[in-house]
């Protein structure tokens, strides 16, 4: 007879009873049996329980719910001790160390139990709520995570689940591929000579991927003709990621080119070098983002959201990411230049730290440019110069900070970066 908790109905359970169902299996007393795991395993593999098995796995996966655990048999401890008058503090943490290691022991089992049934991943995945699983993935122990990875090594990797279009199923390969979370899906991905997973991935995960590539997964690439697929929407194909991240981009550029029969795709300009020609092609993608917001004359919300992307997509410095933005935007109209001056505000939240490096001749180029827009535009100057004028003064004269006060210079560069420091206070 199946135990209570072994209920089909469970599946429509929120989260918060499915956690107790586990703590039950996993800190019942006596403890759960191998016959309570295997109802357990059924249960989540019948049909149209993959939600249940999805939180389920994302749970006992997650270091944070271990701790959760861990807590809560604390809590109970305490409760137990106070009752029977003893020293609730007593030998806290060598007993909480020793629960910790059991609640992750039970853990452990119960995940490797599960996951032996070939059919529970991809039922949970395909038809569950993937999320969860991708949760789990990311936020599991390291022993965890070797099963999640053999398990995927397994049934996911491979050209039939990857042979859509679905957005998770594409990142799920990627995170398997990442050689920091995934070192022993990284390893296979290496030494995979058919290349089959690369094959199904867009332009863009193929552009992950090549971020973490050696330059011997990267000559296969290229032999395997991967860099002729197709470019997405921002102008970065495979072939550019190769050329932006290949470690001699002068010597594959050229090859890149000539086996490329597809006229349309972008070529060498004049005087330019294929290396050249990768760092132009990797900061396409601002331009095109400052046009389509500017387009619709966003708001500060869309503004913060194309510096936050800037700052992700382009990871080179601020020279690179400001001098794309003053270029690309736009200037037909008052609007385009100033929504480009809200982005270049954010810009400036966003990358201070590095303003030590933003040489300040660009802003004047560009001061030039837009003239018409000279009081604008000023303030912008103004709000990065004054921000690395403090910097300096902060680094070289001790002084400056005990006369001013430190809290005033914080708030005096908050300000500066705002663009909101008034000429007076400079003097000061």
């Amino acid at each position: 007879m199946n135990p209570p908790w072994a209920d089909p109905s469970l599946n429509t359970l929120p989260n918060a009873l499915i956690e107790m169902v586990l703590i039950n299996v996993l800190c019942s007393d006596p403890p759960a049996t191998h016959t309570d795991l295997h109802a357990l395993r059924t249960l989540i593999t019948m049909p149209g329980h993959a939600r249940f098995g999805g939180v389920c796995i994302a749970l006992l996966g997650n270091k944070h719910w271990h701790n959760k655990i861990c807590k809560l048999q604390q809590l109970k401890g305490d409760s137990n001790a106070t009752a029977l008058n003893e020293n609730p503090s007593a030998s806290r943490g060598t007993d909480v160390d020793a629960a910790s290691d059991s609640i992750f022991a039970k853990c452990f089992a119960c995940v490797d139990f599960l996951l032996q049934t070939k059919a529970i991943l991809p039922t949970m995945y395909i038809s569950g709520d993937r999320s969860l699983l991708l949760c789990a993935m990311a936020t599991c122990d390291t022993e965890i995570e070797g099963l999640f990875v053999d398990a995927l090594d397994a049934q996911y990797l491979r050209r039939p689940l990857l042979g859509t279009s679905d957005p998770d199923e594409t990142y799920l390969a990627i995170r398997a591929g990442d050689p920091i979370r995934f070192p022993r899906a990284w390893q296979k991905l290496e030494a995979d000579t058919t290349l089959d997973l690369i094959g199904w991935l867009r332009p863009t995960d193929l552009f992950e991927i090549c971020k973490h590539a050696t330059p011997e997964l990267m000559d296969r690439l290229l032999t395997r003709g991967i860099t002729l697929a197709d470019v997405d929407e921002d102008g970065r194909g495979c072939w550019h990621a190769l050329i932006a991240y290949h470690p001699d981009p002068v010597t594959v550029g050229p090859s890149l080119l000539c086996h490329d029969p597809d006229p349309s795709r972008p070529a060498l300009r004049d005087g330019e070098t294929p290396l050249m020609m990768a760092v132009r092609l990797r900061r396409v993608g601002i331009g095109k983002w400052l046009v389509k917001y500017s387009n619709t004359r966003a708001k500060n919300h869309q503004q913060q959201t194309v510096a936050q992307q800037a700052t992700k997509q382009h990871t080179s410095d601020s020279v690179e990411i400001l001098e794309e933005i003053m270029r690309a935007t736009p200037l037909d109209s008052p609007a385009d230049i100033q929504f480009a001056l809200g982005v270049i505000k954010c810009l400036i939240q966003e990358l201070g730290r590095l303003w030590s490096k933003v040489p300040h001749d660009i802003f004047f180029e560009c001061h030039q440019a837009w003239e018409d827009q000279a009081v604008l535009m000023t303030a912008v100057l103004r709000a990065g110069s004054k921000w690395h004028w403090l910097q300096n003064q902060l680094s070289r004269e001790a002084e400056f900070a005990s006369r001013c006060g430190f809290l005033r210079v914080k708030e005096m560069l908050k300000r500066a970066a705002r663009g909101e420091m008034a000429d007076d206070e400079i003097a000061e």
